[in-house]
């Protein structure tokens, strides 16, 4: 019972001291959303894009965004969204340092490990993003399926699943890179067999019910059970490296314009409906294995490669134990094998790394040798001390550049949406060319979001929330939906877009300008 008073007090005051961390960081930090994916899923659960808080955010469980929903009508002056994140952030850091800490290791490799988790934090908070705080969630869930007491591994499955509702696919790849580590512990110790690899299916198994009870949710609804189908494949052609293969290549009834307006992420829902967006993803699935492999390069990841890599290094050259030795060789191929999976049909994005990094630090923590060899242990300490004065060094960059991306957006592309609400138009931004990630704070989206009829393409084509309100490019002849474009864009797009009305709808029709600046322009197009 003492030791159980002991590891809670020691526990609240980490929680505490991560709090107080969490709170002077945003309070410091230009905090923003990585991508406007996370923006317009705030956007939704508050109510700012269709008028009322709803549950349908897409990339996140139906469960959780009713949750998101609730708290949305109950107390509606609160950024549920974000603070909720943040609710997830702290607690996992809490039990993370925990689990750091309450392990049997020397106390300068705590201090160098715990500071370079912080560093990497301190750049996820920068840019607050869903996949990555799914991770961090799922992560400090599945240190804790690690503990001996019943009770602490039911409340690692409770944190793994509410990370798998956040983002699923980012609680699955935490939860595969753990499980060479859960393996070689049971083989270590037979007895404890049973203690581990229940709580593991558990998750796995619970998690593949939630997925499944969000897929059915959608598909109860027509429209919604459209659109999540349409938007899945549409996501696996955006992220897909071979899609411009088949651009000589395309079905009967798809254009190379069409196309090419899938591909810069702004189609015409209409005209590239599920059945052909369908023959598409099955046109480039059947790109050969050999043509997938040259899609395979981690070179932009190349300094925390090498330096992950001079850590296993380290590892392996200061351990005596011929079983650990090949146990960190098969884990190290095996994560470079495993990004190197995921590239050969998407993009390995930077969220992507940060998730592996989390498995990957504990690993080398939790495996680090007691370095006899002192040249070896000076080795160690100093490129891990680097690691983090790298991640400190690019996340003071980001700030700058999301300083400067800031002000810019200010400057720029504020004024041009004043002038469309003036105006009276409704604004849908050509592909990411509305830095909505920088627009507001994420404490504020609902507040500033509000006050503009914005709609968007890209991930949200055919979602019925677009429904009347930008249905398809007749949109832009038939009603007062406006496009907000880079000025460098638009002489092509706009052209694009006019042969596209004339080929799928007969509708020859003339642009119109609105309002530009230096940067940006809106216009519409008018019939002639």
């Amino acid at each position: 019972m003492k030791d159980n008073y002991t590891y809670l007090s020691k526990f609240i005051l980490l929680f505490f001291i991560n709090t107080l961390f969490f709170c002077i960081l945003v309070y410091l930090l230009p905090l923003s959303f990585e991508e406007n994916d996370d923006a317009v899923m705030c956007m939704i659960a508050s109510g700012a894009y269709s008028g009322t808080p709803d549950a349908h955010l897409v990339f996140i469980n139906y469960l959780y965004g009713l949750v998101l929903v609730f708290l949305y009508k109950t107390f509606h002056n609160i950024e549920w969204y974000t603070v909720s994140f943040c609710g997830i952030h702290i607690l996992s850091l809490s039990i993370i340092f925990y689990k750091f800490v309450k392990l049997n290791k020397p106390l300068l490799l705590k201090i160098l490990f715990i500071l370079l988790l912080y560093a990497v934090e301190v750049g996820i908070i920068l840019a607050f993003q869903f996949t990555t705080t799914a991770a961090i969630g799922a992560f400090a869930g599945a240190l804790l399926l690690l503990e001996k007491k019943r009770q602490y591994q039911i409340f690692g499955i409770f944190l793994f699943l509410i990370a798998a509702l956040v983002r699923f696919d980012a609680a699955m790849l935490v939860l595969l890179l753990m499980l060479p580590l859960f393996i070689y512990e049971i083989l270590l110790n037979k007895s404890i067999a049973l203690k581990i690899s229940i709580p593991v299916v558990i998750c796995i198994c619970t998690s593949a019910l939630l997925q499944l009870t969000d897929n059915q949710i959608y598909k109860s609804d027509a429209e919604w059970g459209y659109y999540k189908k349409y938007n899945s494949i549409r996501g696996k052609i955006n992220d897909n490296p071979n899609a411009k293969s088949i651009t000589n290549d395309l079905p009967e009834g798809v254009t190379q314009n069409d196309y090419l307006l899938l591909l810069k992420f702004f189609p015409d829902g209409q005209t590239i409906n599920l059945q052909k967006i369908e023959q598409l993803g099955k046109l480039i699935q059947r790109t050969p294995f050999v043509k997938k492999i040259t899609n395979i390069s981690l070179s932009r990841y190349k300094t925390e490669l090498v330096i992950i890599s001079l850590l296993f290094i380290l590892c392996f050259l200061g351990e005596k134990q011929k079983k650990k030795k090949y146990f960190l060789l098969i884990y190290f191929v095996f994560i470079i094998g495993v990004l190197s999976f995921i590239s050969l049909d998407g993009e390995v994005k930077n969220r992507v790394l940060v998730t592996t990094l989390f498995p990957v630090f504990f690993f080398l923590y939790y495996y680090s040798p007691p370095f006899r060899n002192k040249i070896l242990a000076y080795s160690f300490v100093g490129i891990l001390l680097f690691f983090s004065l790298f991640f400190i060094n690019e996340t003071n960059n980001n700030r700058k550049r999301l300083i400067g991306k800031v002000k810019y957006v200010a400057d720029n592309q504020l004024p041009l949406m004043n002038e469309a609400k003036n105006l009276n138009v409704k604004v849908v931004p050509f592909a990411g060319d509305f830095s909505i990630e920088v627009y507001c704070s994420p404490f504020k989206v609902k507040e500033t979001f509000s006050k503009y009829p914005i709609y968007f393409a890209g991930w949200l084509t055919n979602i019925p929330l677009n429904k009347g309100h930008f249905d398809s490019y007749m949109s832009f002849v038939d009603s007062d939906v406006s496009i907000f474009t880079k000025i460098e864009s638009e002489p092509l797009y706009s052209s694009i877009i006019q042969k596209a009305l004339i080929e799928h709808y007969d509708c020859n029709a003339a642009f119109v300008e609105l309002c530009r600046n230096d940067y940006y322009l809106l216009f519409q197009f008018k019939r002639n």
